[in-house]
């Protein structure tokens, strides 16, 4: 649309009282009078919400002779000039949503300010009026725990459970994009503000992303505002790369990681003016176990690398560093545990603990394929470096040893949590072997638990700690979220939902995280 119509429409936004009379009179006789449009209106996108106006209009002219046009615009682009590819200035022009003079207008819009316009024309004169009102949306896609699931037939799915009105949004993707993943689901990563291009404007931005990785070694990166899919495999990097087994996307201060069999490839974060194409480290293939520290520790990231079987660091700027092993003396035979060339175990679980802000760990379980005897790394992250600090051989009747679910707790006990036999024990991280049953209000015995995590979220205002609890019967998972002290349940669950499929993970997302806060980056956990 040229300058002088869309500064028209600003101009009659400004100058129209939308809720009284808009009429100007042809002549002595004729007239339109359009009511019922109130100044402003608001509603939640992606969540079956309709903008629904019935206007009453009063005419002088002949109901046949009037024409009903709703138009819409993103109210931010009203006087913003742009420049297409070609270096040329335009301005964007409105939709047209309807014809009729009611408006009954499904709300799929990113979160923001629009102005709606209804223009009632008469055809004989070419006479018009229009009444003109807002629009606040904010996503119902943007806020709460997705939960990944495996769907009915095998495909990648997500619910969204919305704690604050206890509400599931079924099958986001499919109901967004018309079908769900192909592929079961291997690994969901909720990332805060990462850079990209839009589409829409060709402009650089920053959103939350759903960044999904499935079995049949396809990668997402989903907005979470809309549901969209923004990258894949077939232009995060500047070429196509081939044999890709892709593990997860996970985000560091300043840098988004993409962990794959080929290495890790990385880019600027939005607050670093990212646009999305991922560069390459090279030499590094990664797996989907990794352990992010907190901000006391720069939020470096230790992961272990399949191709060979060893412990590395990423630093805050991305540089790779090798984690440094440790010699200890066990009777009169020095033993040394190194952290390369692990040939002989296979990682089995990775955890985060902070419970000691002065003494934050990062765990790693491995297996040893000659005797199956399970080991615990205990890793030291620090700003620059990464140290082998104890190793501890797992008592073989341990429920932690035997457990079919393993989880640790993050930041009210040096604890892990083990499943075993339906039930829920704690581990003592540090010392002897100590192990609790743990007692949960409200959870049925008869159900089986599929899915255990310490979820938390380190938002200054809107930060939580829940031990989350899932469970499976048939193709009905439950979630039951408990609020934790010192490591164990309190009382009964403060939030609870089900849903259809099968609970692979979940995480967290919050649209008021700005980039940069610990909210933005943490947790990366296994689970």
């Amino acid at each position: 649309m040229k300058k002088y119509a869309i500064l028209l429409i600003a101009c009659l936004s400004l100058f129209s009282a939308c809720t009284e009379d808009n009429s100007t009179t042809v002549g002595l006789d004729n007239f339109i009078h359009i009511a019922g449009v109130e100044k402003g209106y608001h509603a939640i996108s992606y969540s079956g919400d309709k903008l629904q106006i019935n206007p009453t209009v009063e005419s002088s002219f002949a109901p046949s002779d009037l024409t009903y046009t709703w138009t819409c615009y993103d109210t931010r682009d009203a006087d913003r000039e742009k420049t297409d590819k070609k270096g040329n200035g335009y301005y964007v022009q409105p939709d047209t949503i309807g014809h009729e003079q009611n408006l009954d207008y499904p709300v799929s819009l990113s979160d923001g300010e629009y102005t709606f316009i209804l223009t009632v024309k008469s055809k004989s004169t070419g006479y018009f009026q229009q009444a003109v009102t807002s629009l606040l949306t904010q996503s119902a896609l943007s806020h709460g725990f997705y939960i990944l699931k495996e769907t009915v037939d095998g495909n990648t799915d997500v619910d969204l459970f919305i704690s604050k009105s206890n509400k599931l949004l079924a099958d986001v993707i499919k109901s967004n994009q018309g079908q769900a993943l192909p592929g079961k689901p291997r690994a969901l990563d909720i990332n805060h503000q990462l850079g990209y291009i839009d589409p829409k404007t060709d402009d650089k931005a920053g959103d939350n992303f759903l960044c999904i990785t499935t079995e049949n070694d396809k990668v997402y990166w989903i907005r979470a505002l809309d549901c969209k899919t923004l990258k894949d495999n077939s232009n995060f990097y500047y070429e196509q790369v081939p044999d890709l087994k892709p593990y997860r996307v996970v985000r560091g201060f300043f840098t988004e990681f993409f962990l794959t069999n080929k290495g890790l490839f990385h880019g600027y974060t939005a607050s670093q003016r990212g646009i999305g194409i991922l560069g390459e480290l090279a030499g590094y293939g990664a797996s989907k176990h990794i352990v992010q520290g907190s901000g006391n520790v720069a939020n470096n990231m230790i992961y272990w690398s399949l191709p060979d079987h060893s412990l590395t660091m990423i630093d805050y700027n991305g540089n790779i560093i090798d984690v440094t092993g440790k010699k200890v003396t066990v009777g009169n035979e020095e033993i040394e545990y190194k952290t390369k060339g692990l040939n002989e175990l296979e990682c089995i679980y990775a955890g985060h603990n902070f419970a000691d802000a002065n003494a934050e760990k990062a765990y790693f379980l491995f297996e040893d394929q000659r005797n199956h005897q399970k080991l615990m790394y205990e890793i030291s992250p620090d700003w620059d470096k990464a140290d082998l600090k104890n190793v501890k051989v797992i008592d073989p009747n341990s429920h932690y040893a035997k457990a079919s679910l393993r989880a640790i707790c993050a930041k009210s006990a040096t604890i892990a949590y083990a499943v075993d036999q339906n039930k829920i024990y704690s581990y003592n991280l540090v010392g002897p072997l100590s192990e609790k049953e743990l007692k949960f209000q409200g959870l049925p015995a008869n159900e089986k638990i599929t899915f255990l995590s310490n979820r938390y979220f380190l938002h200054e205002t809107a930060g939580f700690d829940y031990l989350i609890v899932g469970t499976q019967m048939g193709d009905t998972y439950k979630l039951y979220f408990y609020d934790v002290i010192g490591g164990e349940p309190a009382g009964m669950p403060k939030y609870t939902t089900s849903g259809k499929g099968i609970l692979k993970s979940l995480g967290y997302i919050d649209p008021t995280v700005a980039d940069l806060d610990d909210g933005a980056i943490a947790p990366v956990l296994d689970e």
